[in-house]
């Protein structure tokens, strides 16, 4: 196969996103999206009564089977899945695929109580460019907290005017062969209250997890205290301060942490997700890992 073979072959995978999985679920109009949910029934107030969907690393879609509630960003279909019990804890990738259309998604997370422990606006999903693995996409990994069992996935509907610019795939094959590319504008992708979502969980091993928890505080040792001398004439050894009792007690992070923090943090600015990676900085340096700030401004600089 020629070189100007394999380049073409490469060009197409990315400008296609190798979005065949995703192109197996119908998407529906954008105007008939927005028509139906001026008209869809309210199915609740709140989510102590929906039906929740067990949670993998897969593909959902959001559209006319959701159930439909009132945000504060309007009105908009949505979907609850259940956080397995394995991915308590672990970080999850959300990912909002662009096709010919787009929806822009934000995220609940609710406890055990269905209540809600935070919201993931829009903003905090960013533009990604399609790669042969992945299509274009808004995408956000975020590490979900120890409480946190289920997830609600939604549209910020409160523009859909908006659109998405993309380069015409006659301009991505130009510049993919390093030839000034042909006049052609770009393409507008509408916004749209349906959409696909990909979600995807990461470190959910139970073994590494438990193994970061268990070092979030010291192991509690037991102290017996001496017995009492016997009456002398000298007077007994005064007890060891509490102090030195406290020193004993404190444990060092451990070498398997470090480096798991530092592969997390270095991944992280690999992968752009900056916010990300400060959050992991700051829950290093709370365990005892002081050298957490350095691995990340290295990891800034090498990009």
């Amino acid at each position: 196969m020629s070189k100007n073979s394999i380049v073409a072959l490469l060009v197409a995978g990315i400008i296609s996103g190798c979005t065949t999985k995703y192109d197996a679920i119908e998407q529906s109009d954008v105007a008939d999206a927005q028509n139906y949910l001026t008209t869809a029934t309210i199915c609740c107030t709140d989510f102590s009564a929906v039906q929740a969907h067990p949670l993998t690393s897969a593909v959902i879609t959001i559209g006319g089977k959701s159930p439909v509630m009132n945000f504060p960003s309007g009105r908009s279909a949505f979907y609850l899945g259940e956080i397995p019990q394995e991915s308590y804890g672990a970080d999850i990738t959300i990912s909002s695929i662009v096709s010919d259309s787009v929806m822009p998604i934000q995220a609940i997370l609710l406890d055990a109580q269905r209540s809600p422990t935070r919201t993931v606006a829009s903003s905090s999903f960013q533009f990604k460019e399609s790669t042969l693995l992945y299509p274009n996409r808004f995408s956000g990994t975020f590490r979900l907290l120890s409480n946190e069992r289920y997830i609600v996935i939604y549209a910020d509907t409160s523009n859909l005017q908006q659109t998405l610019s993309l380069p015409h795939p006659e301009v991505l094959k130009a510049r993919a062969r390093n030839i000034v590319p042909p006049p052609y504008s770009d393409i507008q992708v509408p916004y749209s209250p349906w959409g696909h979502v990909e979600l995807e969980f990461s470190n959910t091993s139970g073994a590494v997890l438990s193994s970061v928890q268990n070092m979030l505080l010291p192991e509690k040792k037991s102290v017996t205290p001496a017995p009492a001398p016997a009456p002398a004439p000298a007077p007994a050894p005064a007890p060891a301060p509490a102090k030195s009792v406290q020193q004993k007690t404190n444990i060092m992070i451990s070498s398997e942490t470090q480096k798991y923090y530092q592969n997390a943090i270095q991944q992280s600015v690999k992968n752009n997700q900056i916010e990300h990676a400060m959050q992991l900085v700051s829950e290093a340096e709370k365990l005892g890992y002081s050298d957490a700030k350095k691995v990340f401004i290295q990891a800034v600089e090498m990009k």
